[in-house]
């Protein structure tokens, strides 16, 4: 995930993903640190953590860059540039238990899904990509 800080001047931060429908909100107890997390329903949007939102020095109404994942396999860049616009909807109260939001920075409702690594609910948690 990027931070566009001039016009060619990008910071990048790692983090960690989950794709999520919005009654999880309520069901996991997601506390609003600012925003509106509910906006979670809108394209192109993405929720944070309030650890990385520290980290990255953004908050609600502000732009993130995603890598695109849609980028042809040849291309050497594929997935590691900034190309995707998304809006911060809302920052999240890190979790103190081990949660879904817990073990990941952002959170998107399925409108990037394809972010999401191979890791089964079934096992450690939830998809993630490291």
């Amino acid at each position: 995930m990027w931070v566009k800080r001039t016009e060619y001047n990008y910071d990048r931060y790692d983090y960690r993903t989950a794709t999520m429908s919005l009654p999880l909100l309520d069901v996991l107890s997601f506390r609003t640190v600012e925003g509106d997390l509910r906006r979670l329903s809108e394209p192109e949007t993405v929720i944070i953590s309030e650890s990385l939102a520290e980290r990255m020095g953004v908050h609600a109404g502000d732009d993130v860059y995603l890598p695109d994942m849609d980028a042809k396999e040849d291309d050497p860049d594929a997935g590691r540039k900034p190309a995707r616009r998304m809006t911060v909807a809302g920052v999240y109260a890190d979790f103190a238990v081990p949660r879904v939001a817990a073990e990941n920075d952002y959170v998107s409702a399925g409108n990037v899904r394809h972010f999401a690594a191979q890791k089964s609910l079934h096992g450690r948690g939830v998809p993630r990509n490291e």
